[in-house]
């Protein structure tokens, strides 16, 4: 189901369990919605100050649906993290049957997949 999974160029982070009372509709909504990303979690990884999200396609395959989208995060790679700049980010969400999900992020600076996290 993860293609990428055993890929050495990927690095998995595990997290969880998460304890919260939602549905999981819900949770899978929040997961895959990038676009509350800069206001939501503004200072976390993204700003409110650079909202923009770009859609660069969306498919129906199968038995998944696969989205891409642009966004500016913060680059926590700098000396100074309350100043960080913004770098420009692509995620790859793919939506599997019945509540499955999972990213990758790519940095447009490192030219990299960066990371992979599913729901």
């Amino acid at each position: 189901m993860f293609s990428e999974w055993d890929n050495p160029v990927y690095r998995k982070i595990f997290c969880g369990p998460y304890h919260y009372h939602s549905s999981p509709l819900r949770t899978l909504e929040n997961f895959i919605d990038p676009a509350h990303f800069p206001i939501m979690h503004s200072g976390l990884f993204a700003h409110a100050s650079r909202p923009e999200l770009t859609h660069y396609e969306l498919e129906s395959l199968g038995d998944q649906i696969s989205f891409k989208c642009g966004l500016w995060e913060l680059d926590f790679s700098s000396a100074n993290p309350k100043e960080a700049p913004m770098i420009f980010n692509t995620y790859h969400y793919r939506i599997f049957r019945p509540l499955v999900a999972y990213f990758t992020r790519i940095s447009h600076k490192c030219k990299k997949i960066i990371e992979m996290s599913k729901i």
